[in-house]
């Protein structure tokens, strides 16, 4: 590059710095004004994609020097224009001349003006930079600047000292670059940092024959928010992150707490979008793309996490104002997931230490919550929060008075404790304790001495410490490792003598690399990133089944491990980015089972404008039978093999403007060598239990599925309205025996939508509105019914053909007001869910004969309310 000082300058006034002669001083001698000389200035690198096409350019800056001879200031004067007169100034637009001019510039340093006094004055001039592809400088150094998922981060800046005080600054780009052309040979440090981010730094060693590359992945300095309107709401729903995944849907959770029939809570909110199928009778259930319960899963920061819902779905077991954001996944995941057919959910933890200590108190119609986040340093920060159910109280005494029976209406709690830790350098150690306990239970009394005693009793609890530690190295790359463990326990009781539990003791844990492919969307230059990690689980199970009504006791007490390998390249190429992945799984017990499953999958996706993406992806996703199935001692079958889906999905994601987002998916998988038979034995239902024709044959692979469907998400957010439009139309269903009838899946939905918006009002208020569409769910019909003479009891035949309940239609309400007080606020709000009243049929029941039908309707309306006061 050229330096070219055009015989232009303005000096500003310098009076004030100079001192009035005295009567007796001799007038100064005059001389004539001088201009800036430039004494030292770095080379401007050159734009790569400009300097593969062969461009040449200059570009006019007016620079503000000040009477030090620095740079205060640069600004482009004329945009850059091209060399060759034959080109249009297009051909240079938009090519990164400016911005290479303007860095090097702001590191000039020059000898001062001076006026017609010999004063060192500042001085404005104007200077021309020439960018020819002969005289174009050696790359030394690039830098790319991104936050922890590899989304670059534009405007931050980039310090480089060097031999000799040497020293450069430089802002990075629209894809978070920076570069630096002939630095000296030798050691430099550099330092990355932006506002509300930790400042990342690194060494490096600089020779004349290679240019270096450094990779800064920054950690939030303080919780990271979107936009917020004066409530302090954020109306950011769905984030745009660069991921593997062909879809991957999140949900902030600040948003969460106002949208209308979820009452806050983070999880539910997820069965507003688009994959998601509505669960019967409004419980804690996650029906994702056509598949059962079981075959999908949650996790913590990526860990597997027993149940995410109490009793009736009504709260998360883990207080949100803890995590950060909610990834719901429906399919076509990268590999660092496995051991799931369907799909998944991921509650992440906020890794951002709080700004200050805070807390709320909050009670509604179902449970009282406590949260406090104290900050115990600069760098520590300790979170408490509990929730105890009150629903037992209010419940109890209605269904003893209407049933007969003393009911134990469902209660529940659950404690969280967090002690979260950033280091200097950014490294974060994290420790999250979860307990949580859920009863319900039926009270008679025994005939033969008049005691009360459980007629039918349910309790689910685990308690789970999670232990993380992540660290960046001067590479970029992220090291994380991660162990979750603690016990587990379902228990089941029915008189006379009915009992059942399963009691896991997990130990699972990871540790990853991750590095993410540098460069933009913007470069034509090439990128590689890739993720490698090792996953494992190691379980001492011990179930019991021992309910006569179901048959046989059946009991275990068996050793898992299940360790897993996988590792994921990222390909950027331009504007595309290919992400191959092989996850390799083994799964053995101490009962003599073996089995190995190894899942390729592969996604790719075009960014061909700033706002849009097409998504791409397929892959096999593994499922393990459960371990009653491969127990001898269970009347399991050892030669089991795992189940797999092949799952294909394509979808676009576009913005419109600054407010409008629309999104559509299509999938198609085929499940093979699904777990088929025993239906008749007993087992833990997430749900309704089946009905109509059982397969009570031994254990087989031999069920096959197919899942299909349709998905639109369209997105409307601005300073005060949120609104989302979520539509499926899917077809799901399955063959359980190669000589078997293809049928509809229990829980396929043809139609389901959801369409919520919510919009704030002045004075604190705020209302919303949800309204839920669903197909009903297949069902047998009673063809007929017959009588055990030996037991009396009457007995039900199933129709051989499937029929549908009817339509689910259900409108929700909600207003919200907030009152601000100089230390402390206090909202309040009303959830109208059903606020028709319509009576949905969910299940199909019968009377004790079989003679007339009685459908089981959805929850009536629920005027839930509450108040919850902050500071």
């Amino acid at each position: 590059m050229l330096a070219l000082p055009l015989l232009l300058a303005l000096c500003l006034p310098v009076a004030a710095q100079q001192a009035a002669p005295g009567p007796g001083d001799a007038p100064a001698a005059l001389s004539e004004p001088t201009l800036p000389v430039l004494v030292a200035a770095p080379a401007a690198p050159y734009p790569p994609a400009a300097l593969a096409a062969g461009l040449e350019a200059t570009v006019l800056l007016e620079l503000d020097v000040d009477a030090t001879g620095r740079v205060l200031d640069a600004r482009v004067a004329e945009a850059a224009r091209p060399v060759d007169p034959a080109l249009p100034v297009e051909a240079v637009t938009a090519q990164g001349f400016e911005e290479a001019a303007l860095q090097a510039a702001r590191a000039f340093v020059f000898t001062p003006a001076r006026d017609a006094l010999g004063q060192d004055v500042p001085a404005r001039i104007q200077y021309r930079s020439r960018f020819t592809v002969a005289a174009a400088p050696r790359l030394s150094l690039s830098t790319q600047v991104q936050d922890a998922q590899g989304l670059p981060l534009p405007g931050a800046t980039v310090v480089v000292a060097g031999p000799d005080g040497a020293r450069q600054e430089a802002v990075t780009d629209a894809d978070g670059v920076a570069r630096f052309a002939d630095l000296p040979v030798g050691s430099w440090t550099v330092a990355a940092s932006s506002t509300g981010w930790l400042t990342g730094t690194a060494s490096a060693e600089l020779d004349a024959e290679t240019a270096r590359e450094l990779v800064f992945t920054l950690q939030p300095d303080r919780p990271e928010t979107g936009p917020r309107t004066e409530a302090g709401e954020e109306i950011e729903v769905v984030g745009q992150r660069l991921q593997p995944e062909v879809t991957e849907r999140v949900l902030s959770v600040e948003q969460i707490q106002y949208l209308p029939g979820t009452g806050g809570d983070v999880v539910k909110a997820v069965q507003n979008l688009p994959g998601v199928n509505r669960a019967p009778l409004g419980v804690g259930q996650i029906l994702i793309r056509g598949t059962a319960p079981e075959d999908s899963a949650a996790y913590l920061d990526g860990m597997p996490l027993p149940i995410v819902f109490h009793f009736a779905g009504l709260n998360t077991v883990i207080n949100g104002d803890s995590l950060e954001e909610v990834a719901f996944l429906p399919g076509n995941y990268g590999v660092r997931y496995g051991r799931t057919l369907a799909g998944l959910i991921d509650l992440r933890t906020d890794p951002s230490l709080p700004e200050q200590s805070s807390g709320y108190v909050s009670v509604d119609l179902f449970q009282a919550t406590a949260f406090v986040e104290q900050r115990l340093s600069d760098r520590t920060a300790l979170t408490l929060s509990g929730r105890r159910s009150y629903i037992d109280a209010v419940l109890t005494p209605v269904l003893t008075a209407v049933t007969g029976s003393t009911f134990q209406a469902p209660r529940y709690y659950d404690l969280n404790a967090r002690l979260l830790h950033r280091t200097d350098r950014g490294d974060i150690f994290d420790a999250f304790l979860v307990g949580s306990s859920d009863a319900f239970r039926v009270i008679g009394t025994d005939e033969s001495t008049g005691e009360e005693e459980t007629t039918i009793g349910l309790q689910t609890r685990f308690a789970k410490l999670r232990l993380l530690y992540r660290h960046f190295d001067d590479r970029g790359v992220r090291h994380e490792t991660v162990f979750i463990t603690g016990p587990e326990e379902q228990k089941f009781q029915i008189a006379p003598d009915g009992d059942a539990f399963e009691r896991p003791f997990d130990l699972s844990f990871r540790h990853e690399l991750f590095k993410a492919a540098p460069g933009g969307h913007r470069d034509k230059s090439f990128g590689l990133g890739w993720r490698v990690g090792l996953d494992g689980i190691a379980t001492k199970y011990r179930f019991v089944y021992d309910v006569p009504a179901f048959g046989l006791r059946e009991e275990g007490d068996i050793g898992i491990l299940a360790p897993a390998l996988y590792a994921e390249p990222t390909i950027r190429l331009s504007r595309w980015d290919l992400v191959p992945g092989l996850r390799g799984d083994l799964y053995t017990t101490d009962a003599g089972y073996t089995n190995s499953a190894l899942d390729p999958r592969l996604a790719v996706l075009f960014h061909p404008w700033t706002q849009s993406r097409l998504k791409i992806a397929v892959g096999k996703h593994s499922q393990f039978p459960e371990p009653r199935e491969v127990t001898p001692s269970s009347d399991g079958e050892l030669s089991l093999t795992h189940e797999y889906s092949v799952q294909t999905g394509i979808g676009w994601e576009q913005g419109i403007g600054q407010d409008w987002t629309v999104e559509v998916s299509r999938y198609y998988n085929w499940l093979q060598d699904l777990v088929v038979g025993n239906e008749d034995a007993f087992r833990f239902f997430t749900g309704p239990p089946p009905q109509g024709p059982l397969d009570s044959d031994p254990y087989a692979n031999d069920g096959v599925g197919r899942t299909a469907g349709l998905e639109l998400l369209v997105k409307y957010q601005s300073e005060r309205t949120v609104a989302l439009l979520a539509g499926t139309l899917s077809h799901s269903v399955r063959q359980k025996r190669p000589d078997a009838q293809e049928l509809l899946f229990e829980y396929d939905q043809p139609l389901v939508i959801n369409a919520l918006g919510s919009h704030e009002l002045p004075k604190g208020w705020r209302v919303g509105a949800r309204f839920r569409y669903g197909s009903g769910n297949p069902y047998f019909p009673l063809a007929n019914r017959w009588l055990d003479l030996e037991s009396g009891d009457w007995q039900p035949v199933y129709s051989d053909e499937q029929d549908r309940t009817a339509a689910f239609y259900q409108l929700d309400l909600r207003v919200d007001k907030t009152w601000d007080f100089r230390k402390w606020d206090l909202s309040w709000y009303l959830d109208l869910q059903n606020a028709t009243n319509r009576q949905n049929p969910e299940v199909i029941g019968y009377s004790d004969d079989y003679y007339v039908e009685e459908p089981i309707n959805g929850l009536p309306l629920i005027p839930a309310f509450g108040l919850k006061g902050e500071w």
